[in-house]
């Protein structure tokens, strides 16, 4: 019997130690997990965040190019200085159209991208047959590759950086505790 308490005193301290390792190890791959979600999560929204800047910038650029088109038109003889007027007020009321990131739906898109485009497609229009300077030709060449190249592109690249970190915040999202992530981008292809 009393090998029996001995086996007993030795094999519970064991056991204690035991757990108190398994509970250690448990915790530890926690919290290494935990940090692991913490990398993927900074890391997906890194990549959302950079093609937004990228479609800002462009969008920025879009919108210099249209006032330095009004600009050259006046210049030209193009417009008439009332012309101008009402032009720059139009290329300026572009910016509060804007969609935000976090309150983009297909509403804002499309009115968006039907003002730009209509104001594009008429300052395009607008010197008719008259010949236009070197400036001017390119900027409307910039404007038409803008619209079907370089527009579609970074939406595309938004879009797919977006649904990458939607896909792993749907699966990984409320593992990672504590954490201010937004549950999900919205895209432009509104497909989701």
């Amino acid at each position: 019997m009393e090998s029996s308490r001995r086996f007993s005193l030795i094999l519970i301290p064991i056991l204690a130690f035991g757990l108190f390792l398994f509970r250690a190890c448990k915790s530890e791959n926690t919290v290494a997990n935990q940090e692991a979600l913490s990398h993927t999560a900074d890391s997906l929204q890194e990549q959302v965040k950079t093609a937004w800047v990228s479609l800002l910038q462009a969008d920025d650029q879009m919108q210099y190019n249209l006032n330095t088109l009004v600009q050259a038109y006046m210049v030209e003889g193009v417009i008439d200085s009332g012309q101008y007027d009402s032009l720059q007020v139009a290329v300026h009321a572009l910016g509060p159209l804007r969609r935000e990131m976090e309150t983009m739906g297909s509403e804002a898109i499309d009115s968006y991208d039907d003002t730009w485009i209509s104001l594009s497609g008429h300052l395009i229009a607008l010197p008719g047959d008259e010949p236009v300077s070197t400036q001017a030709q390119g900027l409307i060449m910039g404007l038409d590759e803008f619209y079907h190249t370089e527009l579609l592109g970074l939406r595309t690249q938004y879009d797919q950086a977006a649904r990458m970190y939607n896909a792993w915040y749907d699966e990984h999202g409320k593992k990672l505790s504590g954490s201010e992530l937004p549950a999900r981008y919205p895209l432009f292809s509104i497909s989701e």
